[in-house]
């Protein structure tokens, strides 16, 4: 005889609550939105600060130098970072630097000189790019 089995009521499933998910969402979220913003410095160097185009990429491309250098000593900080957290977890918090450097290189005086402007900028991009926007994607899979 063929019974037919009766599937009691669906349990709940578990769910991931709406607040932890919103959290998990942030840090990519917040970090898109920032590059986003980062993409727009060479426009508004260029239109907005009157620096020369040329040395507006010449900056950048110095900074991409300097990035690979300290890449090297983020993953060695980040391997030797032992924390009831985990290694990576602690650097999380980098993500408020990166907001904050990213907006600190939008807010250079516009009367300043052109080698003021771009020492500013230039250490404003080497904060938010090569160290905290680093420290931030240094715990995720290479």
């Amino acid at each position: 005889m063929n019974e037919e089995i009766k599937n009691p009521a669906p349990a709940k499933e578990k769910c991931v609550p709406f607040g932890k998910l919103m959290a998990w969402s942030l840090r990519p979220g917040s970090t898109g939105v920032a590059i986003m913003i980062l993409g727009y410095l060479t426009v508004f160097a260029v239109s907005t600060m009157k620096m020369p185009a040329a040395l507006v990429g010449g900056l950048l491309l110095a900074s991409k130098f300097i990035d690979g250098v300290t890449d090297l000593f983020t993953g060695y900080i980040v391997d030797r970072t032992n924390t009831k957290l985990g290694r990576g977890r602690p650097f999380e918090l980098c993500l408020v630097g990166l907001w904050l450097a990213t907006v600190l290189m939008f807010m250079v005086p516009e009367s300043a000189t052109t080698l003021v402007k771009s020492i500013w900028i230039l250490i404003m991009y080497l904060f938010a790019n090569s160290i905290f926007y680093t420290f931030l994607n240094a715990n995720n899979t290479v």
